[in-house]
């Protein structure tokens, strides 16, 4: 017999007792002792003998096993036991033996379907802890379970059993490495405030949910019901979403399996136009072309004033994220193709091309059960049939772009979708690496060539032209254009002719807003969201039949009449961005130019001026609504300076002085415009921060009780498809919330010194910082902050709980060059605007640069430095999850860092946050 622990006296007993009870002939294992018995095995079975249960624990406790060996197994997650005997030592139950591993924590998915067998059998577990927890595969096994399990009445999940045991199984998920877990399990049971159980109700809904028991919305259906059609065609793919029933009672709804590659039915269409058509797949669309024909199809059979709704599963969570689902757990592992699934944004630009327009986009809230984050499990988009897109959006890009291509294609996207979608989006590269006119960066085709493409596999744009390289094609395109037979690429002052000419030429759209690379366009303003700027451009062109192109309207305070003249002299044509009509600018070619040394002597807008002063076309200005700026060359060597006046510009927060400007104007100052007054700004920074992880991070925002706050978040260049999403999260809120949606990446410093700076509006005002990973602990925290702050605090610090390791970081403001900074770097960080303000740049620059690494380290010690009454919160409001593993290199290099920075920190003491005399505190 095999006895590990067979000097224990008790053990000995019990291996000796079940010996007797069971025959064994084999050796016995001993897997364990606990307050209930002695757990053996042979490796066939496992024996747990009950040897100190009172008499009163076994009347309660056997009839419950009993019953369980009758059931049989409770789902995947309990194996019944197979026997229960009663033994002269104590009852005696026999249990299946299985091959498993200890619980590593986690196993979210496993989790869930353990409490969900656990009530569907009418049990609750009383004692769940990470001893009585194994896994094999992705299922979770309960384990050693006695008196502990009990039969519960609680057909809803709403009883105290089943909300403890999940309080149990959350504290098991995301706290069993505590060495005081057991403590936190028995405070669980009361403490309803316990910071450890910070998020466990997402645990609790996604249980729930996997019951049946929470009742989802139906985006598509309600939306369906509100429409009131008449008639409905709902179409579901043959491995998609089966058609749900409509509360459409009156409707006339036909149904039919949709294959994208054959056509629909004859009965179908002979039924058709619908008032309503539907489309719900169980996929995210993988093929561009396969989702365009769908659309033809949908847009086919719907009646011109009838609505379309696509449905299926969220792209920014469908392809990555499990969740609970009353029939099972549905997800990645169900949707996940060969393929690539399109984001969004992509399906998105594909509705322009089909003569759809975007009404309206339904989200079902859900919770994702690996990280019990919200998220969202299927997208609904609301869709009406417009004309389809004339216009094909030709972009112009010079090796010095390289740098910027991918940040403004997609500016350029994202400043055009509120109105009229462009049919495509053409990309036309000029391939000269040298010789540029006003150069302010040095050339780089390969890498210039390499973004293009990865916009192109990202379904960005739709095409890449270059200027041709066969001399004849060149001869023949000036021909075609200016009447003249060269080889040239270039006018003879050095602008690019052949590749926008070639750009124009591959365009498929009757009309063409051809736009620089670098312009910036702002959104309509306060007054103007509804006006569609590219469809008043395309009316302007429609009004006057002479007219063959009509500038980008420029920012203004109210919109101006579209004209033809300015005070008597015709305008000049638009070069940066503007809308041409290619059939009338066919019929005006070749156009006006000679030679000048081998080359045209002027680029194709100079020689259309030409004809326009002739009187024979119309180059039109005027408009309102969004309007284009462009950078001069001298501006674009300050990146940092640029980005800032983008993110403005995005956001509509132009200075007066730049009105009746195309030309990008004023300094730094100028564009200082700060738009949040509240009281609490909270300023959120993250970068590719994943959105179910953001999502939670902003309902612990939302979910605070005072209402005093705004925030800032600032997206560090996520991808696209990220930021995307984080827009969508922030839209509801966009009055309190100030989005500056990064495309070149700064730091989180250069972010935080950008809001506090130049967002925020008084000195007065407390900042608080929050990472977009992380959350607040609780609906209190800002009250915490508010009492500190009526107490007199003009900077408090911390506390936080870490998911990684058990930390307490006392805190000290008095010398912190020798106290290596006091831990005042330390979650949750506030304070006074002004204190901030005070501390100069050089102080959060390490050579020359915002330090990028151990950023708190660079503003927060100066900042204790400087306030008066800054104040150590011991209470915890914040839990910081950490998300970059640390390896030796970035810890030594952080260390570097942080002993750099430490080292200057006395010579702060000459700072002012408020004018005043400079003090030292001691």
């Amino acid at each position: 017999m095999t006895n590990p622990v067979s000097a224990d006296p008790r053990v000995a007993a019990a291996v000796e007792a079940i010996c007797v009870a069971t025959e064994a002939e084999t050796g016995l294992t001993v897997l364990g002792q606990g307050d209930e018995g002695v757990v053996v095995s042979d490796g066939t079975r496992i024996w747990k003998l009950f040897d100190r249960w009172t008499a009163q624990k076994a009347e309660a406790a056997v009839p419950v096993l009993a019953r369980l060996i009758s059931q049989g197994d409770a789902g995947a997650a309990l194996k019944a036991p197979l026997s229960l005997r009663r033994a002269p030592a104590g009852w005696l139950l026999e249990l299946p033996h299985e091959v498993s591993e200890p619980w590593p924590g986690g196993h979210g998915p496993g989790l869930v379907e353990l409490l969900a067998d656990l009530h569907r059998a009418g049990l609750a577990f009383r004692n769940l802890h990470p001893k009585n927890l194994r896994v094999t595969g992705e299922t979770v096994r309960l384990i050693d379970f006695g008196a502990d399990l009990v039969f519960v009445d609680d057909p809803q999940a709403q009883g105290l059993d089943f909300h403890q045991m999940c309080r149990r199984a959350w504290l098991c998920w995301r706290w069993f490495w505590r060495t005081d877990l057991s403590d936190l399990m028995r405070r669980s049971l009361s403490a309803d405030d316990l910071p450890e159980l910070s998020g466990h109700e997402a645990l609790v809904k996604a249980v729930r949910l996997r019951l049946g028991l929470c009742q989802q919305d139906d985006p598509l259906a309600a939306r369906a019901s509100a429409l009131q059609p008449e008639s409905v065609l709902v179409l579901a793919e043959h491995d998609g979403a089966e058609a749900a029933e409509l509360p459409c009672t009156t409707a006339r709804v036909i149904r039919q399996e949709l294959d994208p590659a054959a056509d629909l039915s004859e009965a179908t269409l002979a039924t058709a136009p619908f008032d309503l058509t539907i489309w719900r797949s169980g996929r995210i669309p993988t093929d561009v072309a396969a989702f365009d024909r769908v659309l033809a199809k949908l847009r086919h059979v719907t009646a011109p004033q009838g609505r379309i709704l696509l449905e299926f599963p969220h792209p920014a969570y469908g392809d990555r994220l499990r969740f609970a689902g009353p029939e099972r757990l549905i997800g990645c592992e169900d949707r996940r193709g060969t393929m690539r699934s399109l984001s969004e944004r992509a399906l998105r630009r594909r509705l322009g091309r089909a003569g759809l327009r975007l009404l309206g986009r339904h989200e079902r809230c859900s919770i994702e059960v690996t990280r019990f984050e919200p998220a969202s499990d299927l997208l609904v988009l609301e869709l009406e049939i417009v004309p389809v897109s004339q216009v094909s959006l030709l972009i112009k890009a010079c090796a010095m772009d390289a740098e910027a291509v991918l940040a403004h294609v997609h500016d350029f996207h994202d400043a055009l979708s509120q109105g009229t979608t462009p049919y495509e989006t053409v990309l036309a590269l000029d391939p000269r690496q040298s010789g540029f006119v006003r150069a302010h960066t040095d050339g780089d085709l390969t890498a210039l060539r390499a973004m293009a493409n990865q916009l192109l596999a990202a379904g960005e744009i739709d095409r890449i032209v270059e200027t041709p390289e066969d001399p004849s094609e060149l001869c023949a395109l000036n021909t075609r254009w200016f009447g003249l037979d060269l080889a040239a690429t270039h006018s003879s002052g050095g602008a690019a002719c052949a590749a926008l000419l070639a750009g124009f030429e591959a365009c498929a759209a009757p009309r063409v807003l051809h736009a620089d690379l670098d312009m910036m366009i702002g959104p309509a303003g306060p007054g103007q969201a509804e006006q569609d700027t590219l469809a008043d451009m395309e009316a302007a062109l429609d009004a006057d039949p002479a007219a063959v192109s009509a500038s980008f309207p420029i920012a203004r305070a109210v919109p101006a009449p579209w004209t033809a003249v300015d005070r008597g002299r015709p305008w000049r044509v638009e070069s940066r961005l503007g809308l041409v009509d290619m059939a009338r600018m066919r019929r005006l070619l070749p156009l006006p130019n000679k030679e000048d040394a081998g080359a045209p002597q002027l680029s194709w807008h100079r020689a259309l001026d030409r004809v326009v002063a002739s009187g024979k076309a119309h180059s039109l200005r005027g408009g309102g609504g969004a309007c284009g700026i462009h950078p001069p060359n001298n501006r674009k060597g300050d990146l940092a300076d640029w980005e800032k006046r983008r993110l403005a510009i995005a956001r509509r927060k132009i200075p007066a002085g730049q009105h009746l400007h195309v030309e990008w104007t004023g300094t730094p100052e100028d564009w200082c415009l700060p738009e949040r007054n509240e009281r609490f700004i909270l300023v959120l920074c993250g970068r590719n921060v994943m959105p179910e992880r953001f999502r939670r991070c902003w309902e612990s925002v939302l979910r605070q009780r005072r209402a005093d706050w705004g925030a800032i978040v600032i997206d560090d260049a996520s991808e696209p498809w990220n930021g995307d999403e984080m827009a969508q999260i922030l839209a509801p809120h966009r009055d309190r919330v100030s989005f500056l949606r990064r495309r070149r990446r700064g730091g989180s410093l250069t972010g935080l010194v950008h809001a506090v700076r130049e967002i925020c509006s008084h000195g007065d005002q407390m900042i608080v910082t929050l990472d977009s990973d992380d959350h607040l602990i609780g609906d209190r925290v800002l009250d915490r902050l508010d009492q500190a702050c009526r107490e007199g605090a003009d900077l408090t610090v911390g506390s936080m709980l870490r998911t990684d390791k058990a930390a307490f970081y006392p805190v000290q403001f008095h010398d912190l060059q020798a106290a290596r900074g006091g831990n005042v770097w330390q979650h949750l960080r506030s304070f006074r605007k002004a204190l901030f303000d005070a501390v100069p740049d050089e102080f959060l620059k390490l050579d020359g640069e915002y330090v990028d690494l151990a950023t708190d380290w660079a503003f927060m010690p100066p900042i204790a430095m400087l306030a008066r009454n800054p104040v150590w919160i011991r209470d915890l409001l914040y839990l910081h999850e950490p998300g970059v593993a640390r390896t030796v290199e970035r810890t030594s290099t952080r260390e570097l860092i942080i002993g750099r920075l430490m080292e200057r920190l006395p010579s702060i003491r000459g700072c002012n946050p408020d004018g005043s005399q400079a003090w030292r505190r001691r």
